[in-house]
């Protein structure tokens, strides 16, 4: 059996699946360690660096677990501060290659 369905429908039911996924899906701000490396294709020693660096926000747990989290706001800016000076994607990728030997 064959369904044939209006533009009108079809809107409608991709809204509706838009809105059920989007009330499933999580999208910390803050994230751990293993987030943020998964996230932003970073190590996690380099996360921890970086941070410490203050090249992203990111900061040790105090209250006794160790625990490190980092600002998903802050990698995306640094990620997009390559493309706004206007560096090429070789040079980026060798800068991340390399970037341990710099903090």
């Amino acid at each position: 059996m064959k369904y044939i369905i209006d533009e009108k429908d079809m809107t409608t039911l991709a809204n509706k699946v838009a809105d059920k996924v989007s009330a499933t899906t999580i999208s910390p701000r803050w994230m751990n360690v293993k987030q943020a490396a998964r996230y932003s294709n970073i190590g996690e020693q380099r996360l921890k660096a970086m941070a410490k660096a203050k090249v992203i926000k990111g900061a040790k747990d105090e209250t006794g677990n160790k625990a490190w989290f980092f600002d998903k706001e802050s990698i995306d800016s640094y990620h997009e501060s390559f493309f706004k000076a206007g560096v090429s994607d070789a040079t980026i990728k060798k800068l991340l290659a390399n970037a341990d030997k710099f903090l």
